[in-house]
């Protein structure tokens, strides 16, 4: 069958090769040949170029569309994206780390983009799970399996979207294990910011109260907030741990102007504007939430700054050490879920997607809630649902218990 000149070359697709000799073998009749043209036209009607359809019927793979290949296209592209502030540098070096010749993705190295297939993905999911994580030692995760796919299933849509696969294939579903979400109550959070220095406190009062992420305190400067108006703006976020971390859109591409509710960070935004004078706003210190013993102008917290400051306020608190985001933003949303509808909640927390609230306002059955369900119930010991004895008399068992009958 010619399909005439293609990139320097006459094109032929035969009937298939001989297992002996390797040689291309003719048709065996007209309809047999009719049959392969179909075949071709139908996968071309469905999407797929029409050489590389031809690639594939002679056994041919162009190395352009082998999975590193392609991958590596992928991560360029990603990486102008990064440059331009429209994706993220922590998924960056995410996705190049997976797509190193070690890396989770290596399983697809030297296999074209036409072996991802739902068999292949399950083959590599299972590989995936017997993967072991350099820093413990030990098997995979099922949640950091499930960031790996996630993934490689982003990168499966770009080549549905640039035509090279004509469908994107089933991937495997891995479940990953409810884990209970650690927090502390608002007296514990209270207890730990008491015994953080005033001059030191504004960052983590802002975690604490306003719900801030480390990485929005730390790009915070001191025009975002207006003493007149009594509000914040949080429209931006530090994407990375260094101090040179590029400032960009926060992580949910956001932005809000939110009215500072406590009176402590009022007042610690108040003390701290006037303690902003012209001559040190000169030498470069534009952070709203500074850290005064830092060595550079810019007098901003580090993200492990923030948290040794916290872990050492948690000890003289007397209050076990919990990290700074579950202590702070996770466990004010965890106090709010109880008392506030999910919508207002949704707005405070900044969230785009509701699910991601189920952590937060999930009813819970706690003592007091199930106490007020069933009146007179509670005794000393806690809830008591069945009538207790009125007497050591009563609490002996009878004569029939004593004998078995």
């Amino acid at each position: 069958m010619d399909f005439g000149w293609a990139r320097g070359h006459r094109v032929r697709i035969h009937a298939d090769r001989s297992p002996i000799t390797g040689r291309p073998r003719p048709f065996e009749s007209r309809k047999h040949a009719e049959t392969v043209l179909a075949e071709i036209r139908a996968a071309v009607v469905a999407g797929e170029p029409l050489d590389r359809v031809l690639d594939r019927m002679r056994g041919r793979t162009p190395v352009e569309d082998l999975v590193e290949k392609r991958l590596a296209a992928y991560v360029r592209d990603f990486e102008r994206a990064v440059d331009q502030g429209r994706r993220s540098p922590n998924s960056l070096r995410e996705l190049a780390r997976y797509a190193r010749a070690d890396g989770h993705f290596s399983w697809w190295h030297g296999r074209p983009v036409d072996d991802i297939t739902t068999p292949n993905l399950r083959e590599w999911a299972l590989w995936l799970g017997d993967r072991v994580n350099k820093r413990t030692g030990g098997r995979l995760s099922p949640k950091a399996q499930k960031n790996v796919v996630d993934l490689f299933r982003a990168f499966v849509r770009r080549l549905v979207d640039d035509g090279v696969l004509a469908k994107a294939p089933k991937f495997p579903s891995i479940d990953v294990p409810e884990v209970e979400f650690k927090t502390i109550d608002i007296e514990a959070q209270e207890k730990v910011l008491a015994a953080i220095a005033w001059e030191r406190r504004g960052a983590f009062l802002a975690c604490a109260r306003e719900a801030l992420r480390p990485s929005e305190v730390r790009a915070a400067d001191l025009a975002d907030y207006d003493p007149a108006k009594g509000t914040l703006r949080v429209d931006k976020t530090t994407q990375g741990a260094r101090l040179d971390a590029r400032v960009a859109h926060t992580k949910n591409r956001t932005a809000r102007v939110k009215e500072v509710w406590d009176a402590q960070l009022r007042e610690w935004l108040d003390w701290r504007l006037k303690q902003a004078t012209p001559e040190r706003r000169l030498r470069g210190e534009t952070a709203l939430f500074p850290n005064p013993t830092a060595r550079h102008a810019a007098k901003r917290w580090t993200v492990s700054g923030l948290e040794r400051e916290w872990k050492r306020a948690c000890a003289r608190a007397g209050v076990e050490y919990i990290p700074l985001q579950k202590g702070t933003r996770h466990s004010i949303l965890t106090a709010l879920g109880e008392a506030l509808p999910e919508r207002v909640l949704q707005d405070f927390s900044r969230h785009r997607d509701a699910r991601s609230l189920d952590r937060y306002s999930k009813p819970r059955a706690k003592r007091g809630a199930i106490v007020r369900a069933l009146p007179g119930r509670e005794r000393p010991g806690g809830p008591c649902l069945v009538p207790a004895a009125t007497s050591a008399q009563d609490a002996e068992p009878n004569s029939s218990d004593k004998s078995g009958e």
